[in-house]
């Protein structure tokens, strides 16, 4: 950073959570008091049938945010109207898109670099870098 003159607001830190949909909450387990003191009981188990919504999120080191990603479990493109009509244009900057398995890929990648993260922080970066 001291090389480069990097700046706190120039530095961000980007991730991915993806959430089960349809599943909120604590779960609940039903077991003995044997199993139980046999270690038979540590981890909740899911079916493996869930479908998988994922947020992408960035924050800077100065405090703020990146709008967010969205990634709907669908064909490309295919994102039904219910799914986003609480998002109201211009108020709530968001990247929608979707994938075959929710999850991002280079693609996704890709257009969130080029239309929140350069988007979002060239201004702010000025000629910096």
């Amino acid at each position: 950073m001291q090389q480069f003159h990097v700046l706190p607001g120039d530095t961000y830190n980007m991730d991915e959570k993806g959430f089960a949909i349809g599943v909120a909450g604590r779960s609940k387990r039903v077991f003995s008091k044997g199993m139980y003191e046999r270690g038979g009981c540590c981890k909740v188990i899911q079916d493996g049938n869930q479908e998988w919504i994922t947020i992408l999120a960035a924050i800077c080191a100065d405090g703020s945010a990146l709008p967010p990603g969205v990634i709907y479990p669908a064909a490309a493109g295919a994102i039904y109207n219910r799914w986003v009509s609480d998002i109201e244009a211009g108020n709530n900057p968001v990247l929608i898109t979707s994938s075959p398995s929710g999850w991002t890929n280079n693609d996704i990648g890709l257009a969130w670099l080029e239309q929140v993260f350069d988007r979002y922080t060239k201004d702010k970066a000025g000629l910096r870098h």
